[in-house]
């Protein structure tokens, strides 16, 4: 399969929060789609405006490579290798591009078609488009920037309805017809619903929310290390800390810890090293190893150096 990687950014390896206008090489309005799915509404729109710069966000792999090969295959039929290099992707959480990837007052135009209801009782938690949510958009919109959102689930947009109250916004509401010919659309059509719910809210009054910066992952040193002692407390509460593996290499005078970071928005996996050099057993995250840096990993690194601290008490030199 064929992908179109150059529209493929990321977030890892850019600098944080990215510059859009140097990204795309020239400076736009900044649109930003929210789990475009297959993308089929979002090169459509890429290539309709090609006087915006457009950014989509999608955090299953496999959508987005269907997506980066839709964008290749628009190329090819059209024998136009500019077609859609207005578009980029980035596989990430809505609530951590937000928070981090996009700078205060720079997005024109957000829009979501489709996003998951989850209906279920008590899984309201698990919603997007909360009031925390709509006050972190609010913040990285422009003054009278807009935000589309589109369901086919009553109780949902009714829900959102409510979440807006005090959020900054005015809001219209309408009841349309198919017209985005995306997957799910086909999908809710195909069962009957030719009716969906839509609502659009425009900026009026700003909510400050600052960027959620890097953190600085410290490095520790330990004089000693005793791998057969070696177990990380478990951390729990509004950050949790799980050990998952843990691999000793004594020939090379390196371990490699496996821990699971839960902080309030974004859960990641996250290998440690223990490594013994000049100044003694080296606690850090491994080189090489794709993780946002935020707090909670740069307790995590200090856990294992805790956890490297307690295997050497008690133990005869």
């Amino acid at each position: 399969m064929v992908f179109s990687v150059e529209n493929f950014v990321s977030h890892y390896q850019e600098e944080r929060p990215i510059d859009w206008d140097k990204q795309f090489g020239q400076k736009k309005p900044l649109d930003v789609e929210i789990g475009f799915g297959l993308g089929e509404f979002l090169v459509r729109t890429a290539m309709n405006n090609p006087d915006r710069n457009i950014v989509g966000i999608e955090r299953d792999w496999q959508r987005l490579k269907k997506a980066l090969r839709r964008i290749d295959i628009v190329r090819r039929k059209n024998h136009n290798e500019q077609l859609a290099t207005n578009v980029r992707i980035l596989q990430i959480d809505a609530v951590v591009a937000f928070e981090r990837i996009f700078r205060p007052q720079t997005i024109t135009k957000i829009c979501c078609l489709f996003p998951c209801p989850w209906p279920k009782k008590g899984h309201e938690k698990y919603r997007l488009f909360s009031k925390k949510f709509l006050q972190l958009i609010n913040s990285r919109l422009i003054e009278q920037g807009e935000v589309q959102l589109v369901t086919d689930y009553e109780p949902y947009f009714h829900w959102v309805l409510e979440q807006v109250e005090g959020m900054g916004f005015r809001w219209e509401k309408d009841i349309i017809h198919p017209q985005f010919d995306t997957k799910f659309e086909k999908k809710w059509c195909a069962e009957g619903q030719k009716e969906f719910f839509e609502l659009r809210l425009i900026k009026e009054k700003h909510c400050d929310i600052p960027l959620t910066e890097d953190e600085d992952l410290r490095v520790y040193f330990s004089n000693d290390f005793v791998p057969e002692r070696f177990q990380v407390e478990k951390v729990t509460g509004e950050t949790s800390i799980i050990q998952k593996d843990f691999l000793f290499d004594a020939n090379r005078q390196k371990a490699m810890v496996l821990v699971v970071v839960a902080e309030e928005t974004i859960t990641q996996h996250v290998w440690i090293t223990i490594i013994k050099g000049p100044r003694g057993w080296c606690v850090a995250k491994a080189a090489g190893h794709s993780v946002l840096p935020t707090a909670g990993v740069g307790k995590a690194i200090n856990q294992v150096y805790q956890a490297v601290c307690q295997s050497i008490k008690g133990v005869k030199s």
